[in-house]
């Protein structure tokens, strides 16, 4: 059964986003302003055949209303999505890199957002061997509040096998990642995996 089949999975804060990236449907070719319609229609990446599924989620970001409850997630959530896509892809890697991909976001990201920045450094220079558990722990906690409510300490709580799965892996990726991660800010990939594990513990001090 598919994720979008599955009706507790579905409704996963992180799955409603990106089948929203999936689905997007308006053509950035026909915005009058030359950086969609010229410089990302034209991008060298343009020959990959995920490219306009790519170019439309990018386009959706950039236009989504700030009052949208994913609005300050969205680059994030374009990040993991848009590097999904590539990885899944096998035809992706026989013309580009993974650093393609993330020259692109940084376009976009940093054409839209002039004047707060870009992504940073270290999630530029991910690599797609670290990409899927680093968005694996990402999805996790973004859908941390969504579990908590719905999983009761009873371990009772209605719930499909498939989504009881997914947060028995979710959550055991995320205890061994956190515990490898622990006081090591050396690398790109503990940079990021702490940075997110910060938020998750604001967001648990607010809960006490």
């Amino acid at each position: 059964m598919a994720t979008e089949e599955d009706p507790d999975l579905k409704v996963l804060h992180t799955n409603v986003v990106y089948y929203k990236l999936d689905t997007a449907s308006k053509d950035y070719k026909q915005d009058n302003n030359a950086f969609w319609n010229t410089a990302i229609a034209e991008h060298h990446m343009k020959t990959l055949k995920i490219f306009p599924t790519l170019a439309k989620g990018l386009y959706y970001v950039s236009k989504m209303d700030n009052y949208d409850a994913y609005y300050d997630e969205r680059w994030n959530y374009l990040y993991f999505w848009a590097g999904l896509k590539m990885i899944e892809n096998s035809e992706s890697f026989q013309s580009f890199s993974f650093s393609d991909l993330m020259s692109l976001l940084k376009l976009v990201r940093s054409y839209i957002e002039k004047d707060s920045g870009s992504y940073t450094d270290d999630m530029l220079k991910m690599n797609k061997d670290n990409f899927k558990d680093l968005k694996e722990v990402y999805d996790y906690l973004e859908n941390y509040e969504s579990i908590n409510l719905k999983i009761d300490f009873s371990g009772n709580s209605p719930c499909t096998a498939r989504y009881k799965e997914y947060v028995t892996k979710a959550h055991e990726l995320y205890k061994r990642e956190k515990a490898k991660c622990h006081g090591n800010n050396k690398d790109e990939y503990c940079r990021i995996l702490n940075s997110f594990l910060l938020k998750l513990l604001i967001y648990e001090y607010y809960l006490m």
